[in-house]
């Protein structure tokens, strides 16, 4: 954790260092004692925050966290808007004059564009060829806690507008926060269609146990490395593992009925080639939110080459969930808020 963190504290003094420098040197400015605080607190602010809040809850930490968390993403649009620019500029010497007004329009409207973005919910809609009819909603990356109560009661509205015969949550249902309670979940009381839920590394983030007493207390039934019968299919469900081999393993333990269509719940987009060699006929997976801020996708793309959308290996087939909430900054770009539904349909 401690060569995480500074890791990831390196990064962000480097990368803000670069964006505050270009951005003073576009209007004339000089560094002084003020600039390099303000960059420091910048660079160093959301880690601060967050472990004090962790350490010793308030408000006041939550809040100056949700605010320098919003700025990872600013800084991160504003990098690679100047990042941009200046290879831009190798070809083509702007005048001062415009660039500072270029790249700085460009930063605003794009940063704009991907908070509003954030807050819209759509339905995705796939069509799988099954020996049933049926329809399940997913939901996945939730993330409760980045997001609010009031966005969380938006997303099991639709989900119950939708009615599907079942709802299957994917995994990081919730982030680990200093108000982490029965009351955080309370938006879920209302959800109508029976509901299955895995675990995601954030809900392992926030103490495994802790989180499954708080789901056996909502509509949410957990699946923990299990499968059950339902609505004629079978429904496994396999808990978050940072193993590569947790699919695999976990498949060759589980009891389970070989005639019957399944579904596989797991919350990382890794192990179809195990789930189709063990007879899965569908997997529905999550995590990596599409990358959520463009083009940080590329870079998650190179841990999870199934990064969004549908795959298929041999009989199985693998639906990757951009995400039903976000994590971090309320910023979506190159990405959207989705629930997708799940249309199985019987072969005339």
């Amino acid at each position: 954790m401690f060569l995480f963190i500074s890791i990831f504290l390196g990064i962000n003094l480097a990368g803000n260092f670069y964006v505050f420098h270009r951005l003073l040197s576009f209007w004339q400015i000089k560094w002084n004692i003020g600039w390099l605080a303000l960059w420091a607190m910048a660079s160093c602010g959301y880690t601060l925050f967050s472990f004090l809040d962790h350490v010793r809850p308030h408000w006041l930490w939550h809040e100056l966290g949700k605010l320098f968390v919003c700025w990872l993403g600013v800084g991160f649009l504003c990098l690679c808007c100047l990042a941009v620019h200046d290879l831009l500029w190798l070809a083509i010497r702007f005048p001062i004059q415009t660039s500072r007004w270029l790249v700085c329009g460009a930063i605003a409207g794009i940063c704009l564009y991907a908070f509003v973005n954030s807050f819209f919910l759509r339905v995705q809609t796939i069509q799988v060829p099954a020996p049933v009819n049926l329809k399940i909603a997913q939901v996945s990356d939730l993330h409760l806690g980045s997001v609010s109560q009031r966005y969380c009661k938006r997303v099991i509205d639709r989900v119950n507008q939708l009615s599907p015969d079942l709802a299957a949550f994917t995994g990081d249902l919730l982030d680990p926060h200093s108000t982490l309670d029965a009351q955080t979940l309370r938006p879920l009381e209302s959800l109508k269609p029976p509901a299955y839920w895995v675990s995601g590394n954030h809900e392992r983030y926030a103490g495994l146990s802790k989180v499954k007493k708080l789901i056996r207390n909502t509509p949410l039934q957990p699946l923990e490395n299990q499968a059950v019968l339902t609505n004629g299919i079978q429904l496994i469900g396999i808990e978050d593992s940072d193993s590569p081999e947790q699919v695999a393993i976990q498949l060759m333990q589980i009891p389970r009925q070989k005639d019957v269509y399944t579904v596989l719940l797991y919350h990382q987009p890794t192990g179809l080639e195990d789930a189709a060699q063990a007879g899965i006929d569908l997997m529905l997976c999550g995590h990596t939110h599409r990358g959520q801020i463009f083009p940080f996708g590329w870079i998650v793309q190179m841990k999870y080459p199934r990064l969004y959308g549908w795959y298929k290996y041999e009989n199985c087939g693998m639906y990757v969930s951009s995400g039903t909430g976000f994590w971090g900054p309320p910023m979506r770009l190159g990405s959207r808020n989705e629930i997708v539904l799940i249309q199985l349909q019987k072969k005339e």
